[in-house]
């Protein structure tokens, strides 16, 4: 976060999934947001939050394994929510121990591909 635009990004990010989360069907889901809050809306307030919490970190994996896990299944549909899926290295179960641009790229062509498949259904 030494760039101010990367500060700048950030906030705008919280606020735009502060927006999505609001909106029809998530709101419905949704029951209090837990960070920052609610109240913690102001620009200072937010990149003091991002100051305390925010860490740089290697792709994400294994939060929606894919398969039988209870949240994406085999084709990266997200059980429960119609038309969504998720098609990043979450999905992996595990870290691998290569770099992961590699495989996030195929994921995202095998999704991409999965995606076509189905929308002629």
């Amino acid at each position: 976060m030494s760039s101010p635009g990367d500060m700048e990004a950030t906030v705008e990010g919280i606020r735009q999934i502060r927006q999505n989360f609001a909106a029809a069907p998530l709101a419905s889901a949704v029951e209090a947001e837990i960070a920052p809050g609610p109240s913690v809306t102001p620009d200072e307030q937010l990149v003091e939050f991002v100051h305390r919490n925010g860490k740089s970190s290697y792709r994400p994996a294994g939060t929606c394994k894919m398969g039988s896990d209870p949240i994406v299944d085999e084709r990266l549909r997200v059980r429960g929510i119609g038309r969504l899926r998720v098609v990043d290295a979450s999905i992996t179960p595990t870290l691998i121990s290569g770099n992961t641009a590699a495989a996030t790229m195929m994921i995202g062509e095998k999704g991409a591909a999965m995606i076509l498949e189905g929308a002629g259904n």
